[in-house]
């Protein structure tokens, strides 16, 4: 479909050359993050996870009210552990000193930090690399300005910077004279 010469790009580029291929980026985002997932077991293993997940859970109405019922008891749960170890760092009378309270709280952090850092972040890492190898700059700024014109929340993304940049990567299309209008 992409052919350099005979495919469905060149024919499109013959009758307008300010026409940009930009293959389907809703396609070319699960291809990138097939490919980080690929690469790194963990990954794969965390989204293979999460597929089974949500095919089981979502075939299901009944299953998902079961969830929505554990998910609250457990939150419940967690509350009154909170409490109780206020209590504990609060009581006086306890064993327990105000510095373990802290250790214990540290030892979370420690936790989350691994998690958020060097699991979350290393992966949103991989995944912009590679989109950075897939898209090329144009098509990123295509988006980027098309972007601008999303009538969501009363065209609350708008940016006359972006709507320009965009009058010039079609240049038949808008003139000198066209720009300089949009710009006062």
């Amino acid at each position: 479909m992409r052919g350099e010469y005979n495919g469905l790009k060149a024919l499109i580029l013959k009758k307008n050359p300010s026409v940009y291929y930009i293959h389907c980026f809703a396609h070319q985002l699960q291809l990138a993050l097939v490919a980080v997932a690929q690469k790194h077991p963990k990954i794969e293993k965390f989204f293979t996870t999460v597929h089974k997940l949500v095919n089981i859970l979502g075939g299901s109405a009944k299953r998902s009210d079961l969830i929505r019922v554990n998910q609250r008891l457990k939150i419940l749960e967690s509350l009154s552990v909170v409490n109780i170890i206020e209590m504990i760092a609060t009581d006086t009378t306890s064993t327990r000193t105000r510095s373990d309270a802290c250790r214990l709280r540290r030892e979370t952090v420690t936790n989350l930090h691994h998690f958020r850092v060097e699991m979350f972040y290393a992966v949103i890492d991989m995944q912009l690399q590679e989109f950075n190898d897939r898209f090329f700059e144009v098509n990123s700024n295509l988006l980027l300005c098309v972007a601008c014109l999303s009538p969501n929340n009363s065209f609350a993304a708008f940016d006359k910077t972006n709507v320009l940049r965009l009058c010039q990567y079609y240049p038949i299309d808008f003139d000198s004279v066209d720009i300089s209008k949009l710009d006062d």
